[in-house]
């Protein structure tokens, strides 16, 4: 059960750092 939250944890960070580093290349 944990290692599934951790997973989707890193994915979510993941998914929020590409978002992040988008935003940058937005502007």
């Amino acid at each position: 059960m944990l290692d599934c939250i951790e997973i989707l944890v890193s994915d979510y960070r993941e998914q929020e750092a590409i978002h992040v580093s988008i935003n940058k290349y937005d502007t």
